[in-house]
């Protein structure tokens, strides 16, 4: 079940979803809109990635806050949002792009959508921003680049949380070193 902007208004009062910074105005019918935060990582090119390796890969971290990046068609960032958000055990939270920003070929995540309630502390989601489209794309601090929806989770969880991006609060690169057991 999808929460309504009045479920969603409970939900924060009541410290069950945590959105800080929280705005009313960003408050949608089924969702909260999320901004970029004035932080991304550039991926350097022409790197060779092993993903079940622990690698060491390079990054340029740029500003974005008084300049904006020119998003390339065909390129690749890591964002983060200014918001950090947790949610309680109960509830599952998906990251959804804006239709308004999907129409210029700008994905803001590549298959990891998900924010789950196994957290004790309040993380920034972390945007894998990829410029599928045709256009050249400015991207700018606090742009509105997303949606936060919220669902109810049926069962509970056993999971304990992982500490791979434990206090993620910014943008952070892939931890390849993080291992989970071989089968």
């Amino acid at each position: 079940m999808v929460y309504s902007d009045k479920a969603l208004r409970k939900l924060i009062a009541s410290g069950r979803l945590l959105v800080d910074p929280y705005r009313e105005e960003q408050l949608r019918p089924v969702g909260i809109r999320l901004h970029l935060a004035p932080e991304i990582l550039i991926p350097r090119p022409g790197q060779i990635v092993n993903p079940a390796c622990d690698e060491d890969l390079k990054y340029d971290s740029v500003r974005i806050d008084e300049t904006p990046y020119l998003l390339e068609p065909g390129g690749f960032v890591l964002g983060a949002t200014c918001e950090r958000i947790r949610a309680d055990a109960g509830l599952i939270c998906r990251l959804e792009g804006r239709s308004t920003i999907a129409r210029l070929g700008l994905a803001i995540h590549c298959s990891s959508g998900i924010i789950d309630g196994i957290h004790e502390d309040a993380r920034s989601p972390v945007l894998e921003l990829a410029n599928v489209g045709l256009f050249r794309v400015l991207l700018s601090a606090f742009l509105p680049i997303g949606m936060l929806v919220v669902e109810s989770l049926r069962g509970t969880i056993d999971s304990k949380p992982q500490a791979q991006y434990e206090d993620q609060t910014k943008v952070r690169p892939p931890n390849l070193a993080f291992r989970t057991p071989a089968f």
